[in-house]
């Protein structure tokens, strides 16, 4: 029961890790290009 709970926990941990990051690049690519077409 204990071990579920666990590997539960890391699971949404590490989905949520995962949307941070797709965020985050998200950004990048956003800024990156927008930075770019100022010059």
């Amino acid at each position: 029961m204990y071990k579920l709970f666990t590997l539960k926990n890391a699971k949404k941990i590490g989905i949520t890790f995962g949307i941070i990051l797709l965020i985050n690049y998200f950004l990048i690519l956003l800024f990156g290009s927008f930075f770019d077409l100022l010059g």
